[in-house]
């Protein structure tokens, strides 16, 4: 068996090498020719999975080790007779500290949402359950909007106009066109005006359910909003003037921890081994890190902060985009941002550190550390 994945997929050739022949290709530049003798493809979010790339092709499985799916055309796929599979959930735990990171970060927002502040959230999937969670086990209010939930599924669904109402908005939907309720530019100009003076809007799910220049001309307008962009509109061809405006920016790896991604390549490969019926194999399990070891302070929002940014510092991403966007020239810049991505050190979850916090841990501070993950 013959298959073609993403250079940089993780923990790939541990688990396919034992079972099959092997390429590694650039996700981005990959075509239909690289194609003609191979069994599957394997791939991230990089890669568009079309007609195109697949058409006269022995393809009979797709596999994407990610959680989204709309660089996918399902429908050809399904016309085509090619079973797909994705990773979703896998990175969800990623996500969300790449957010609480975001709201630790930014001056003053962590404090206001431990006394009295909210954040919501739009999207209630694997992503936005989770931090909703992790959200509420810290005592911070949250509301969340899905308009493909019934209300009664959690007391914490509301309307769209409560979430705007939050002091943090964060989303976390699927990127759809079509429906009752298609994302595409959910988060255009007349939501965006609905904001608070003083929101913080983070997007960390798809790039384009946010208008990205009505965004702009709102900021260029004079709103005092608090941006933090992970992912963004026609990329790696960014709008840098958007991202000049915003308080934090990255290239679109908030869900790229190390323990995210071997989570998304055993899923696919599972379902790889299960659809030409052979041996699975072991997932890849990656250590656990050495213990570390953190003065907690009595302060809940100083504590939070203390914790997460030991493991995940947003404002390192931050410094490494704005070097990027110093660059000049359009093509180079989306160069420079695919290579961030491509590059990106190795990051690790809280719960895979052995952690150490004294003796003196008082209860609610226990519980906090659970609620962050600390504690399992």
């Amino acid at each position: 068996m013959k298959i073609v994945a993403d250079q940089n997929i993780v923990g790939l050739k541990e688990l396919i090498e034992p079972i099959a022949q092997l390429t590694m290709v650039e996700g981005r530049q990959l075509t239909n020719a690289q194609l003609k003798n191979a069994d599957a493809l394997l791939v991230r979010s990089v890669t568009e999975v079309n007609r195109e790339l697949l058409a006269n092709t022995p393809v009979s499985f797709v596999g994407s080790a990610t959680a989204g799916q709309d660089h996918i055309d399902h429908g050809y796929l399904k016309a085509a007779g090619i079973a797909f599979s994705a990773a979703p959930g896998s990175n969800a735990n990623s996500v969300v500290e790449y957010v609480i990171s975001a709201l630790a970060n930014i001056r003053g927002c962590l404090e206001g949402l431990c006394k009295s502040g909210s954040v919501g959230i739009v999207g209630f999937g694997q992503v936005g359950s989770l931090l909703a969670k992790k959200l509420r086990a810290m005592g911070i209010s949250v509301i969340a909007y899905d308009p493909l939930l019934a209300p009664q599924m959690s007391e914490m669904l509301g309307s769209l106009e409560e979430v705007l109402n939050c002091s943090v908005v964060s989303l976390h939907t699927p990127l759809t066109r079509q429906g009752h309720y298609p994302s595409f530019h959910q988060f255009d100009r007349h939501v965006l005006e609905k904001l608070r003076a003083d929101a913080v809007l983070i997007n960390a799910g798809r790039g384009a359910t946010l208008d990205n220049q009505a965004l702009l001309e709102l900021l260029q307008g004079g709103s005092e909003i608090k941006v933090v962009l992970d992912v963004w509109e026609a990329e790696p061809d960014i709008n840098a003037a958007l991202a000049q405006r915003c308080a934090l920016v990255t290239p679109h790896i908030a869900g790229y921890s190390y323990d995210g991604k071997l989570a998304a390549t055993s899923m696919v490969c599972r379902q790889l081994c299960k659809h030409f019926k052979i041996d699975a194999g072991s997932a890849v399990e990656a250590e656990k890190q050495d213990e570390l070891e953190i003065q907690l302070p009595d302060d809940m929002a100083a504590t939070i902060r203390a914790v997460i940014n030991s493991v995940y510092d947003i404002r390192v991403d931050d410094r490494a985009m704005r070097k990027l966007l110093s660059v000049g020239d359009r093509q180079k810049r989306a160069r420079e941002f695919d290579q961030l991505r491509k590059h990106y050190p190795q990051r690790r979850e809280i719960s895979c550190y052995k952690w150490h916090a004294g003796s003196k841990v008082t209860t609610s501070q226990m519980a906090l550390l659970k609620a962050l993950g600390c504690i399992t």
